[in-house]
């Protein structure tokens, strides 16, 4: 991989004494003030940051792929596995706010958009049977909404964006179940039907392979 660094989507909780949830800051300075060290502090570590887009959000702070949304709860996004105990440390100089804990969750990679469809191709075997298994049914007049598709699992942990399809690896990863899903459907593997739900789909069976090859004796 071009990127060997492994990131880490990260949560700094931060208690910021002059912010109150629901009711927000206690004076009208105090946001100011907390975004303005927030500034000051992650731009000594090369942060890059970009000022609340509308009325309610918060900064943004970017670091080549790392990212940060500075709300005053919380610091959280994805970030080098080496830098969190740097961005701890960072944290822990601050006047208007300060560290409670970090939580971490999933690892990722960063990969490029050639080095993550080579991945999904390298899963494709799986993840075809991965289709068939979800859209087995118990009986041949039950069908599965063809959305079911895009809750396969690729196996592959990479960045993600909050907005679901917002990430190019992501419509790449949903354009890849599309053609699995449409080559399993061509291929007579997977069966339409119009259904009160609209158009749905079912796994082929056994008994659907028998009834075609005696059509065709």
């Amino acid at each position: 991989m071009q990127d060997e660094n492994i990131y880490v989507k990260t949560y700094f909780r931060v208690d910021t004494p002059s912010y109150d949830f629901p009711n927000g800051y206690d004076e009208a300075n105090s946001k100011s003030n907390f975004n303005e060290e927030v500034k000051e502090l992650f731009s000594k570590i090369g942060f890059e940051i970009d000022e609340p887009k509308f009325s309610g959000s918060c900064q943004r702070g970017y670091r080549n792929v790392e990212s940060l949304y500075f709300h005053p709860q919380h610091f959280s996004g994805y970030v080098n596995k080496t830098s969190i105990s740097e961005i701890e440390n960072v944290i822990r100089q601050a006047e208007s706010f300060k560290l409670r804990f970090t939580d971490t969750y999933e690892e990722v990679l960063n990969y490029t958009k050639e080095e993550f469809l080579q991945e999904l191709n390298n899963r494709r075997n799986i993840m075809i049977k991965s289709i068939l298994e979800r859209f087995k049914t118990k009986r041949r007049n039950l069908y599965i909404s063809e959305e079911e598709k895009y809750n396969i699992k690729s196996g592959i942990s990479y960045f993600k964006s909050s907005v679901v399809g917002g990430s190019p690896l992501e419509r790449a990863e949903r354009e890849f179940k599309e053609d699995l899903f449409n080559n399993l459907l061509a291929e007579g593997k997977l069966i339409q039907a119009e259904t009160k739900l609209g158009i749905s789909y079912r796994a082929i069976t056994d008994k659907d392979i028998k009834e075609k090859k005696k059509q065709t004796a």
